[in-house]
């Protein structure tokens, strides 16, 4: 699972909002409630390799990421990147997808595949 530590926030129309390096992430529906009683707390999220999606750099609400390492695996490649200047993630996508070293990308997220968890450990809704 990819790991990083974000900061509950408010987004512009006053909902709770991981702040990830300078970019809100949406929190999911079910998560809200739980993040609301964290805010302005830092808790860790995490996402595995598959929720990871590959953008545009310029694509709206993306982290900025660039792609360090390439395994094509035949039915799926891993994308080694480094994220918002210091995480390192990876990312599963299907097929032989062909990426240059040090090509800046975007990541998106998809909600509903975070994982939120309190600094000391227990995943959220606690």
């Amino acid at each position: 699972m990819n790991l990083f530590a974000a900061r509950v926030a408010t987004d512009a129309s006053g909902r709770p909002a991981l702040a990830v390096a300078d970019t809100l992430l949406a929190i999911p529906g079910v998560l809200l409630e739980a993040a609301a009683k964290h805010d302005g707390a830092m808790l860790t999220g995490g996402v595995r390799p598959e929720s990871v999606a590959l953008v545009a750099p310029d694509a709206e609400n993306a982290l900025p990421a660039r792609v360090e390492h390439v395994e094509l695996l035949g039915h799926e490649t891993l994308v080694h990147l480094r994220v918002a200047g210091d995480l390192r993630w990876i990312a599963r996508t299907p097929g032989m997808e062909a990426r240059a070293r040090d090509e800046a990308v975007g990541i998106h997220l998809a909600p509903q595949s975070l994982h939120l968890f309190t600094p000391n450990g227990p995943r959220l809704p606690c």
